[in-house]
């Protein structure tokens, strides 16, 4: 077995350990991540990859191996929350974690100020935890004014300092082993750094649950927590995503046990089908509803729902809505829970169950494993309820403010209001909100109503990189961008301008215009659409800086993610395993084993509905989330994909014949702005021989979309879509270059 660890000191004593005790058998390599080069297929370079950096650099490298098919512990999303205290603090009173109360200011200055408000003694944190950083106990006014000198433009966080018996209890958990020890307080300048032991028993047990709610809670295999043991018990104050563990004896002998276990779960996986939950028993849904309802208990609000999804591991969630499309409730059912039967009989007396949590936000049954969260309250997105309530002088009215000024040319404009509607919940991970902004310049009595859009990420680094491609093509001066404006790093959240600018007139959306009932009224508009969509992923791939993008082997990647999709939908249709189980073997084989030699910038998601429309021959690109270095056919092939009719449409011939005379129009112009953009002309034909790979790909993603939806499978629409892939193959195999 081939560790990976990612790690800017070589000579650290548990790693060396570690590395020691795995010498027989493995092999242990030490990569300073700022020095890394990107993979050229990360699953073959290393079985398991350990992120002990905690960089941005190490962060971002983290997230593309793992997008590749990397196998990285920790979570580089819980690693990243743990930098950033004002996260963690958020993500673990948001799950009920005993943390200090935290109070975020975005510079020292700034708390300075303020400082005549709060009770001394307080312990002042830098907001971003790193090496040389600001952590100090500040007794009075004095003592804070003196530490401004040198950090008053610091963003920081300060937390009430409580009294307790001047030890910090250290915890340190490597999978399911904690290790306990106590120090004292590292405030103390003149504490030694001695470890003692911890004692008590029933106290050791009562703490190593903690570490392992902690855990969870931020999704991380290794990490440490600091507790104080104060009045009102025990205290989370910081934690630590993979800590050194200098000193815990057999921490080297748990950190190796732990990879050998991962590496064991990743064997098991590894060329077998993946496992797909059992289907909702008939029952579970409606008795889940009728739970939900006996929980809100009030007669004025009519639940409906919105949205019910079903993946592996992930139990089932459900969105209610209440009269209009924004999200009201989100109802959560275990995994263990959801694929029983007998659930609905507990689902039943959910008025006499023990009920704990905060109503009405949050809702929790621990003995059915039922959560019910109240929007925007979302422990995934700690940024949304701020995101959705602007204050004046917060941060988002100031960055809302500054873009209002940019977007009318004019620094004397003003906001007089800011109303934000929730457009598009995917809960836990991502939320997009449309701010209806109505500002007003000080020398004009007249108002002007913009819109400007947001979306709170789970793991701002997504964002980030979505924000400078974006930024990269405005500055090009490419017509296919919405200008981007803004990143509120408090809130985990990006800003852009509505497409179109300030006037943005005549906006479609891209599934509308591209939709075969659209173009049956005006087939020509329709054509014209799409091969302006053509020329606007051209100009991606050949015009867009590729600096700093990450690498998206993929080829390897799709095979993993089409093995999966195939897998899911032979769970949901048993009675296609057999063929899906070829189809998904036979498309794997074809994407692992004709590596491309065409590397461009790619959009990596490129379909309709990431396009709206000002204009027939505009189409604006609204989402980079996805955008890295890789090969140009992925593009080509997910938006060929969409182009397929589907549903009613795949009954009508006329919506067929558009749709064939759509998908060669998008390839004609797309392939004509490649040879144009430089590509060699056998670079050109590669790309679209590829392209038929990706499409049969996701047109298993397409398919199995629609499985998790809780729906019973569609023999017939489920056949045509295999017919379909398979003839995409057949076409790679042949080397065909026209769409079918």
């Amino acid at each position: 077995m081939h560790i990976c660890v990612l790690s800017d000191t070589r000579d650290h004593p548990t790693l060396t350990a570690f590395a020691e005790i795995l010498a027989p058998t493995d092999t242990v390599e030490v990569l300073d991540p700022s020095h890394a080069n990107e993979f050229a297929d990360p699953v073959r370079f290393a079985d398991v990859y350990l992120l002990k950096s905690r960089s941005a650099r190490a962060v971002a490298l983290g997230h593309s191996l793992r997008r590749s098919g990397g196998v990285v512990v920790n979570d580089p999303v819980g690693t990243a929350n743990c930098q950033h205290r004002l996260r963690m603090a958020r993500r673990a009173t948001a799950a009920g974690l005993p943390f200090a109360p935290t109070h975020a200011f975005t510079r020292l200055s700034e708390f300075v100020r303020q400082a005549s408000s709060h009770a001394f003694p307080v312990v002042v944190k830098s907001t971003r935890s790193r090496r040389a950083d600001l952590v100090a106990k500040v007794d009075d006014l004095r003592q804070l004014r003196s530490l401004e000198a040198r950090w008053a433009g610091e963003p920081v966080v300060v937390q009430e300092f409580l009294p307790n018996d001047g030890w910090d209890y250290k915890l340190w958990a490597i999978g399911e082993e904690v290790f306990l020890a106590r120090r004292r307080s590292r405030l103390d300048p003149d504490a030694p750094a001695t470890t003692h032991p911890v004692g008590d028993e029933a106290f050791k047990s009562g703490l190593r649950a903690l570490a392992r709610r902690v855990g969870e809670t931020f999704s991380l295999l290794v990490h440490g927590v600091d507790v104080l043991l104060t009045a009102r018990g025990p205290i989370v104050v910081d934690i630590n995503a993979f800590p050194g563990c200098r000193g815990v004896s057999g921490a080297a002998q748990a950190l190796a046990a732990l990879v050998h276990e991962v590496a064991s779960r990743r064997a098991q996986r590894a060329g077998t089908v993946p496992v797909v939950p059992p289907r909702v028993a008939p029952t579970v849904l409606p008795a889940l509803h009728r739970a939900v309802g006996r929980l809100v208990s009030d007669p004025d609000v009519r639940l409906r729902v919105s949205r019910v999804r079903r993946k592996p591991g992930q139990g089932l969630v459900v969105s209610y809505a209440a009269g209009s499309s924004r999200p009201v409730l989100l109802a959560s059912l275990a995994e263990h829970a959801a694929a029983d039967p007998g659930v609905t009989d507990l689902l039943a007396g959910v008025g006499s169950l023990a009920v704990r949590g905060v109503r009405p936000t949050v809702v929790e049954l621990p003995s059915i494993g039922l959560t019910v969260r109240s929007f925007p309250c979302d422990e995934g997105l700690p940024g949304l309820p701020a995101a959705l309530g602007p204050v004046p002088g917060d941060q988002l009215s100031t960055r809302l403010a500054d873009a209002c000024r940019l977007v009318l040319d004019d620094p004397s404009a003003r906001v007089v209001s800011v109303r934000a509607t929730p457009i598009r919940y995917k809960p836990g991970s991502r939320c997009v909100i449309r701010y209806q902004i109505t500002a007003a310049a000080r020398d004009r009595a007249d108002l002007r109503e913009l819109v400007v859009y947001g979306k709170v990420y789970r793991d701002l680094g997504v964002g980030l990189v979505a924000h400078r491609v974006a930024e990269a093509l405005w500055c090009t001066g490419m017509p296919f961008v919405a200008r981007p404006l803004a990143v509120v790093r408090e809130l985990d959240l990006v800003l852009s301008e509505a497409a179109g600018g300030a006037d943005r007139q005549g906006q479609v959306d891209g599934n509308k215009l591209l939709s075969p009932h659209w173009a049956s009224e005006d087939p020509q508009t329709a054509v014209a659409a799409v091969a302006a969509c053509a020329t606007a992923l051209a100009r991606l791939h050949v015009d867009c800086p590729a600096d700093g993008l990450a690498d998206l082997t993929c080829g390897a990647t799709y095979a993993r993610r089409a093995r999966g999709w195939a897998a899911a939908l032979a769970g949901h249709a048993p009675g296609f395993a057999g063929e899906m189980a070829r189809l998904s073997s036979a498309l794997v084989e074809a994407l692992r084993s004709a590596p491309s030699t065409v590397r461009t910038p790619v959009h990596g998601a490129f379909k309709p509905s990431q396009v709206v429309f000002c204009g027939p021959t505009r189409p604006v690109v609204i989402d980079f989330d996805g955008t890295g270095l890789g090969d140009p056919a992925l593009d080509q092939g997910y938006f060929l994909a969409y182009l397929r009719p589907r549903g009613r449409a795949l009954r009508q011939a006329e919506s067929g014949a558009w749709c064939h005379a759509a998908r060669q129009r998008f390839l004609e112009v797309h392939l004509d702005g490649l040879l144009a953009g430089g590509l060699a002309e056998g670079e050109v034909d590669e790309v679209r021989r590829r392209a038929h790979l990706y499409e049969a790909a996701v047109l298993l993603k397409i398919a199995s979309r629609h499985s998790r939806r809780v729906a019973s499978p569609r023999p017939r629409a489920l056949h045509a879509a295999l017919a379909v892939a398979w003839d995409c193959l057949r076409r790679f195999e042949s080397g065909a270059v026209s769409a079918a």
